[in-house]
């Protein structure tokens, strides 16, 4: 016998269960318990929410939104204008928090940037032309 029928041979199906056994099987299930279906869909929501960054007074908005679980798109034309190296500076701080709630950072243009919760992760493509 060859390597490859050993391989990809034909093989005996396991025994199908039967629909009535199935069946029989979630009625036995305990069901799920929710206590508050309206609080349950409220800690589903994710916001994405715009915000412009004109100084790093304007850090402490945006942490609150990370840590409520919301995505900041953060606008940083004003600030980029204004003063580059503030700029940087609160760059870094925005890096901080990222980091410390374990969410993400990523530029998206030359004047905007995302910030993730920990949830979510930034895939991010480097040197593609």
């Amino acid at each position: 016998m060859s390597i490859f029928k050993k391989l990809f041979g034909r093989r005996e199906k396991p025994p199908e269960e039967s629909e009535e056994d199935y069946l029989e099987e979630l009625a036995t299930e305990e069901p799920y318990e929710v206590e508050d279906l309206d609080e349950l869909e409220e800690e589903q929501l994710i916001y994405i929410k715009p915000y412009v960054l004109h100084s790093t007074a304007d850090i402490e908005a945006v942490t609150e939104e990370l840590s409520a679980g919301n995505i900041v798109l953060l606008d940083i034309s004003p600030l980029l204008e204004k003063d580059p190296f503030e700029l940087k500076s609160a760059i870094e701080q925005l890096k901080g928090v990222a980091r410390s709630i374990g969410g993400d950072i990523a530029s998206i243009s030359e004047t905007k940037v995302i910030l993730t919760p920990s949830f979510v992760k930034i895939l991010k493509r480097r040197g593609e032309t």
